[in-house]
């Protein structure tokens, strides 16, 4: 019983070491012509984060500014 625990311990790794390596590969690729710097995914993150909060951008960049100061 334990020779088994121990190939189904080894599986489970193995596939968890596949699902990142396949799961960085597609996030790298991204859409056709579109950059993958972090800057494009920072002002993703800021537009998504705007509308979720149901403002604009400019008004949650000027909250950001205010939060700061």
């Amino acid at each position: 019983m334990r020779k088994a625990w121990k190939y189904v311990g080894i599986a489970a790794l193995v596939a968890v070491l596949s699902l990142g390596a396949v799961a960085s590969v597609a996030l790298a690729q991204g859409a056709t012509g579109e950059t993958n710097s972090a800057w494009s995914y920072y002002e993703r993150f800021r537009s998504t984060l705007a509308g979720l909060l149901g403002v604009t951008v400019e008004e949650y960049d000027s909250a950001v500014v205010q939060a700061r100061d």
